[in-house]
């Protein structure tokens, strides 16, 4: 619940971007109230807090997420990240500098790499491309165009544990445009997120 709040926190300080948050609230247990994330939503971005019945896991959850989402493009984060402080500056203009791409992958790992668009599944074994940048939650930003191409088909995946990684591989079999992005907008903490110095 503390990772949890920190993130939304993180989000609800953004107040440049028209853009809307969707909680999966994947813990039937959780402790997180709908109060907590209204005494701090100052900005009053638009959120809806969905919670499952029960435990259904982290891909079944993402791919809830996606399901519901009505944005032209979608940023999933699991409650163990936070964005970088300009992480939805660097997305949207890697979204208007690069027409025609269906989803961007981010580094993980500050690199010297440049940018470039990718169409093909052969291109990703190439050495200078590392395959967990791929499969990373936080990472991934996905349009919604490439949701509905492939949802129906994502859902057979549901216990691949790299549910966006299904999502760009369905792309590139399909010759669609992933953009392998050097930029870097997620940062990541595991249990002690107050100290967590990237």
């Amino acid at each position: 619940v503390d990772n949890l709040k920190l993130l939304i926190n993180n989000l609800l300080k953004s107040t440049n971007h028209n853009f809307c948050i969707s909680i999966i609230d994947n813990d039937p247990s959780n402790l997180l109230s709908i109060e907590f994330i209204e005494s701090n939503n100052i900005n009053r971005i638009p959120i809806r807090v969905l919670r499952n019945k029960i435990h259904l896991g982290p891909d079944a959850s993402i791919l809830r997420s996606i399901e519901f989402a009505e944005s032209d493009w979608i940023y999933c984060l699991g409650d163990s990240k936070i964005p970088v402080e300009n992480a939805f500056d660097l997305i949207i203009n890697d979204i208007n500098e690069n027409s025609g791409i269906s989803s961007i992958v981010y580094k993980f790992k500050n690199s010297n790499e440049v940018d470039r668009t990718i169409s093909s599944v052969n291109e990703i074994a190439s050495k200078d491309i590392h395959w967990g940048d791929f499969f990373l939650v936080g990472n991934s930003v996905i349009s919604s165009k490439l949701v509905k191409k492939y949802y129906s088909t994502a859902t057979q995946f549901t216990l691949s544990r790299s549910m966006l990684f299904i999502f760009h591989i369905l792309a590139l079999k399909n010759k669609d445009k992933v953009l392998l992005s050097n930029n870097r907008i997620v940062k990541e903490f595991v249990e002690k997120p107050v100290f967590y110095n990237p």
